[in-house]
């Protein structure tokens, strides 16, 4: 996936920028007496106008990974989502709502499988909508009336439509396993044992089954 800054905007971010350094110094200013801002925040503004002056190709490759902005503002927003209570309700009597403690469906919440915690879950599932617009979770059960037995979340790029010999999609999807080379390897899994996740994208047809990042 790619990030790109439209060199039309580097004049305006550059107007920005000063205004932030002007602002920080006058911060500085203000409160020389006590801890402030520190020096190395000032790094932050002359880093991204470097890259926005820079020449040539303005593409970011795995942003997440090599993008301060990028990794910054996602993982801000992992850690708070993380910190919420995940809660289970069930329906009770005069349209009540009654708390669920225990059974099958709290501990598959609470240990979604054997390599993830709750709070890994919520994060991988989160960063995935946030880096390509949608994020998956297989649902591994028997049938569509069991409770599933574990949930995995793994990456939205590597999950493809199953189609039909008319090229329709039937509601099921096969996935690639990282270093899968045999397109005959693929897993395929029915529409009951996925999940998609994904954000409404109004001029994205209903045939796009996967979204554009965001």
């Amino acid at each position: 996936m790619e990030i790109i800054v439209s060199k039309d905007w580097r004049d305006l971010n550059n107007h920005y920028l000063n205004e932030a350094d002007n602002k920080l110094a006058l911060i500085r200013e203000q409160n020389s007496k006590s801890i402030g801002p520190l020096p190395d925040d000032s790094k932050i503004y002359r880093s991204l106008r470097e890259y926005l002056n820079s020449s040539g190709d303005l593409s970011v490759t795995d942003p997440y990974e090599k993008s301060v902005w990028v990794f910054a503002s996602i993982n801000a927003k992992l850690q708070n989502i993380s910190r919420v209570p995940l809660c289970l309700y069930t329906d009770g009597p005069n349209n009540t709502k009654k708390l669920i403690e225990n059974g099958n469906l709290y501990n598959l919440f609470l240990n979604p499988n054997r390599f993830m915690t709750q709070g890994d879950l919520l994060r991988a599932t989160i960063g995935f909508l946030e880096l390509y617009g949608e994020s998956f979770w297989i649902v591994e059960r028997d049938n569509i009336t069991q409770t599933p037995k574990e949930i995995y979340c793994f990456n939205p790029s590597r999950f493809e439509p199953m189609l039909d010999k008319d090229n329709k999609w039937n509601g099921g999807w096969f996935y690639n396993p990282p270093g899968n080379k045999d397109i005959s390897n693929k897993i395929p899994y029915a529409s009951w044992e996925i999940i998609q996740f994904k954000y409404l994208i109004p001029m994205i047809v209903l045939e796009d089954y996967h979204l554009i990042m965001p």
